[in-house]
């Protein structure tokens, strides 16, 4: 479905701007296609087209030749011969044209299954003046199974900034005519259209656009890698538009009191959070105690100590009692004393 691409209003006749557009010596689509980085640039002259009725009607038609260098798969240097076609559809002197531009789209997949169409209409306004719209459509002659809506959204955007650049053009062509340029002035310098029958070759030294909108040509990856990327931005950029614009509201609500129990709330659940962690932990340490007790692995709880006598008499010596001092004792004594010992063991 055509598109209005470029709509502009000239303050020149619709027969002048037709003429600088579409004359014989006019080179504003050479132009276009220089900038396009084409080479051999060859412009055919316009030769009538017969419809079923074997009448022409005024429907012309001319073709652009050219040559354009690309990488293929393979990335290697390769170089194409390409053919646009220009027809015209109506041609009513004074009141209303429209061309019909057919491009090969050589920079994108799938170049062979369609063209680039833009449909230049120039109707009349008022005295000396006209206006100018585009309208560019995407038609397909083999639609592919799977790509065909992300490679018609890339034709239909080139489209756009190739019509926008036209338009941009043809400006600063009716710039040069003048504001009160006659049609006769515009004929004279752009050519009548359909007089001449040969080809007019373009050279570099005719004139240079400025760089515009540069053509690069794309792959399926490339392009996949663009939505994605243009699609990830657009989502960042909403996500952050959205945190700042909470963010800009809880500051225009908040108070001291709201402050005041938010820092309350973070206390509470920071209290919990470490009430928490130490219960997990004893409540760990706990079964692994009651792990082990069922292992049969504990601590001992009764303990045994060997008591001398002469340790009970350490005990029972009153603390005012004097202590003799030790004597040396006779063999009996001593023999007794041993015997004693001996008998009384220790208490378990």
């Amino acid at each position: 479905m055509p598109h209005k691409s470029v709509e502009r209003i000239f303050e020149t006749s619709p027969k002048s701007l037709f003429h600088v557009l579409f004359g014989d010596k006019s080179a504003v689509f050479q132009l276009l296609y220089h900038e396009r980085r084409a080479q051999r640039i060859a412009q055919g002259p316009w030769t009538p087209v017969e419809r079923q009725g074997g009448e022409a009607q005024g429907r012309m038609q001319r073709d652009f030749s050219f040559q354009i260098d690309y990488t293929d798969l393979f990335r290697r240097q390769r170089q194409a011969n390409v053919v646009d076609t220009q027809v015209i559809d109506v041609l009513n002197d004074h009141v209303c044209y429209v061309v019909s531009d057919y491009k090969t789209p050589w920079h994108l997949p799938h170049h062979a299954d369609f063209k680039l169409v833009k449909k230049i209409v120039i109707t009349h306004v008022a005295k000396s003046r006209c206006k100018l719209a585009i309208f560019t459509a995407v038609e397909w002659s083999n639609v592919p199974t799977f790509s065909k809506g992300l490679v018609e959204r890339q034709a239909t955007d080139d489209l756009d900034l190739d019509a926008l650049d036209l338009a941009d053009l043809v400006a600063d062509q009716v710039r040069k005519l003048g504001p009160s340029a006659r049609t006769r002035k515009a004929v004279q310098i752009f050519g009548h259209v359909g007089q001449q029958t040969s080809v007019s070759l373009f050279s570099s030294a005719d004139g240079a656009l400025p760089a515009r909108h540069a053509i690069k040509q794309r792959t399926l990856g490339t392009m996949v890698w663009e939505r994605t990327s243009s699609f990830l931005e657009t989502a960042v950029s909403v996500i952050m538009m959205w945190t700042f614009a909470l963010l800009k509201k809880a500051w225009s609500i908040a108070s001291a009191n709201s402050i005041i129990l938010s820092l309350l709330a973070l206390s509470i659940l920071a209290n919990v959070f470490m009430s928490g962690k130490d219960a997990s932990e004893w409540w760990t340490e706990r079964g692994a105690a009651r792990y082990m007790a069922q292992l049969g692995v504990g601590p001992n709880t009764m303990m045994s100590k060997a008591v001398f006598i002469a340790d009970l008499e350490d005990a029972t010596v009153p603390g005012n009692a004097k202590i003799r001092s030790p004597r040396r004792l006779t063999g009996r004594e001593s023999r007794g004393a041993r015997g004693g010992a001996g008998g009384v063991g220790g208490v378990g």
